[in-house]
């Protein structure tokens, strides 16, 4: 048989869950409570919220490696992000890239396994996958919000996005020192990934 639960306890429950629809750091602190935010990833989590505001239209982020600032700005945010459109009722749609699809794709998948959580679901309850769009790469909530992933250099045709997300657009030194890779990449910038965006739509750019 179950304990009752305290009024304490629910209030405090109550509490928790209304952070965790509110900022980044609440919601990351509800759905990995093992792995509480350090400083600099609570710095990130500030400007992030200010994304989605509307408050800084773009946002780059540069940490060292093992920083987790992919786990922070390309895996948690969306699927952040993702929640907060279903709670306001609206429809909109998320383009993230990386320099592989590969990547790309791995993103999506830990994005999507988030929103499967049951510490996800109890901060975002109305937030489900749709029955017929569930894939790594593309996915849809019940409530019609959508994500997408692609590799640097695939085309986006046919996809409006609300929220751009660029990790790690250059595979490596290697590329990095290219002035071929580096120019195909620019150019997809421009003229695929950009273009994809609604107006005034911000962007989320995370690099080494």
């Amino acid at each position: 048989m179950n304990s009752p639960v305290s009024p304490q306890a629910a209030a405090k429950e109550l509490l928790r869950r209304r952070g965790a629809r509110k900022s980044m750091t609440g919601f990351c602190l509800a759905v990995n409570p093992d792995e509480p935010p350090a400083k600099h990833h609570k710095l990130l989590n500030e400007c992030l919220d200010k994304v989605l505001t509307g408050e800084i239209p773009n946002l780059m982020v540069l940490m060292p490696p093992g920083s987790a600032k992919s786990t922070y700005a390309s895996i948690r945010f969306p699927s952040y992000v993702m929640g907060r459109w279903d709670a306001e009722g609206v429809q909109k749609s998320v383009i993230s890239a990386s320099y592989g699809q590969d990547l790309a794709s791995n993103f999506g998948r830990k994005v999507r396994n988030q929103v499967r959580t049951t510490e996800y679901q109890s901060i975002f309850p109305e937030t489900r996958l749709s029955q017929d769009s569930q894939s790594k790469s593309e996915w849809e909530t019940a409530k019609g919000n959508n994500y997408k992933s692609v590799g640097v250099g695939a085309g986006i045709t046919g996809r409006r996005g609300d929220l751009g997300l660029i990790d790690d657009p250059v595979k490596g030194r290697k590329d990095a020192d290219s002035q071929v890779v580096r120019d195909s990449t620019w150019e997809w910038y421009k003229t695929d990934f950009t273009t994809r965006l609604k107006p005034g739509s911000p962007q989320v750019i995370i690099l080494t």
